[in-house]
């Protein structure tokens, strides 16, 4: 959220997978979506990884962030180049939210956003 807020058109993930221990070829700790333990020969694919997913599948190339309001923080709303609106909203608390949703006034009925998730809401183009 702060990148897009600061500014920035994209994100690029470095290490897309590493092993267990975290390190990159340069010896450093890293965080990356996917993660291979060779000891339990398992992948794991990391809460980074699923938000990742969110917004490579909903957001598309060539999308705008649009300003968002509401006492939800965790939230990010991007207009697709169709005129789509996207709204990725995360849920950090271990509770479940109930929420409505309104985009350019239309409004959701109540959602529940469960808890330690990322939710996605996809509004088709007018």
């Amino acid at each position: 959220m702060k990148w897009f807020h600061a500014g920035a058109g994209s994100n690029m993930i470095w290490n897309l997978v590493l092993d267990e221990t975290g390190l990159s070829t340069g010896g450093w700790a890293q965080c990356s979506p996917v993660v291979v333990d060779t000891k339990k020969r398992e992948i794991i694919r990391t809460p980074y990884f699923h938000l990742y997913q969110h917004f490579s599948h909903f957001i598309e190339p060539g999308a705008h962030l649009v300003a968002s309001t509401g006492a939800w923080g965790d939230k990010l709303a991007f207009v697709n180049p169709n005129g789509g609106a996207v709204i990725v909203l995360a849920n950090r608390s271990g509770q479940e939210h109930p929420l409505t949703i309104n985009i350019d006034g239309k409004r959701s009925g109540i959602v529940k956003i469960p808890a330690r998730s990322f939710n996605t809401f996809v509004a088709a183009s007018k």
